[in-house]
């Protein structure tokens, strides 16, 4: 298995960060190899948190650290976890360590996200580790990327039938859309809300599906979004 180091070295908002890190290849979901970060001891640990600590979400990033509450290493989660509905359906170990938000969820002990992370998982190679993780999640709400989008997957009627068993479920879809638009993921989110308004049409998902996607999930998008998201969901209302 071959392996390439990356030098990257980042100014943001007066402070500079120099990283690096190897990457390997894995096969993802759909049978493509991609290249995942493996933890590197270089890591310049400048940040505006002062007194050179370094963020506990780059640190999980970086699977240096595991998730907690009695929660797993992100390597471990993406390599592991897939497919494993059980233990995925015990969000608070792991959830908001996977996708962090700026704002405090029911997890106490995970953090939250900056600006400086942000610009770190975007330019250092760890968006790879988060739209990985985004198709393990997919997978435990039946569904599948292929090709950059998003469709059902042949299991998708049973899981459905759990999504639709408990309003956390669709939290975790908003928590997963928040973190999308901070990494600029906007066509991914656009693909996935076009297929949740499908099943919502579709009666696969109830009336707390739709509450939540006009109450929330529609909203993550920037109005180009917005729109093309409102123009679909008016098509297939019309058919």
């Amino acid at each position: 298995m071959s392996k390439t180091r990356h030098e990257y070295k980042i100014g943001y908002m007066g402070f500079n960060f120099s990283f690096s890190t190897e990457t390997e290849s894995l096969p993802s979901t759909d049978g493509r190899q991609q290249p995942l970060p493996i933890a590197s001891e270089e890591y310049g640990r400048s940040s505006s948190r002062g007194n050179n600590i370094q963020s506990q979400v780059i640190a999980f990033y970086k699977n240096e650290i595991p998730s907690q509450p009695n929660g797993d290493f992100i390597d471990n989660i993406l390599n592991h976890w897939y497919g494993n509905y059980n233990k995925l359906d015990d969000f608070d170990t792991y959830i908001q360590w996977l996708f962090p938000s700026r704002e405090r969820g029911k997890n106490s002990q995970a953090p939250l996200l900056t600006d400086e992370d942000v610009e770190i998982i975007k330019h250092c190679g760890f968006d790879q580790k988060a739209i990985r993780a985004l198709e393990v999640m997919l997978d435990f709400y039946g569904m599948e990327l292929k090709n950059n989008t998003i469709n059902l997957a042949p299991n998708h009627r049973e899981r459905l039938q759990v999504i639709k068993s408990h309003g956390k479920y669709y939290f975790v879809i908003s928590r997963i859309l928040s973190f999308l638009k901070e990494l600029g993921e906007q066509k991914l989110m656009i693909t996935w809300l076009k297929l949740l308004a499908d099943l919502i049409q579709k009666n696969l998902l109830d009336g707390d599906a739709k509450i939540s996607f006009n109450s929330y999930w529609i909203k993550y998008l920037d109005k180009n979004g917005f729109d093309e998201v409102k123009a679909y969901i008016n098509e297939i209302n019309r058919n």
